[in-house]
């Protein structure tokens, strides 16, 4: 894993930024439940901003070539990258909570104990986050 910027530091961020900040979407669930559906936006220096945490060009390339540069037909490594994909989007961008993503994804969360106390499938939670990935995969299919 390294960090990375989507925008150069330097030649880019700078120019668009005032006294070292942009402003920054914060795209959250909770954060859109509480602005009506809105996004709100923050204050970030631009040592922070587009920065995300991913795999270096070699590991991206391994991981997504089956979904980026092949046909999707199903197969267990493009079903894999797909749901690797969705993981990293309901944690970096949805915000969801570990236990509504892994549930999402139909995975055991917690020890035997504590699915024996879990009372609660988090249906109508998995349901929000489900619809918005839905939005989020049709708004990227349009840019196509």
């Amino acid at each position: 894993m390294i960090k990375a910027h989507t925008v150069s530091r330097g030649p880019n961020l700078a120019k668009i930024a005032k006294d070292g900040h942009v402003l920054h979407y914060v795209a959250s669930i909770p954060d859109m439940n509480k602005n009506g559906g809105k996004l709100s936006v923050k204050k970030i220096g631009i040592k922070d901003a587009s920065v995300f945490h991913g795999f270096c060009s070699k590991h991206d390339r391994e991981l997504f070539s089956c979904i980026e540069n092949e046909v999707f037909v199903g197969r267990p490594d493009q079903c894999l990258a797909v749901a690797s994909t969705f993981r990293d989007w309901a944690s970096e961008v949805a915000n969801a909570p570990r236990e509504v993503a892994e549930m999402s994804l139909a995975h055991k969360v917690g020890s035997d104990v504590e699915r024996a106390y879990a009372r609660s499938d988090l249906l109508e939670r998995r349901r929000l986050l489900m619809e918005s990935w839905s939005g989020f995969v049709a708004r990227e299919v349009e840019k196509l």
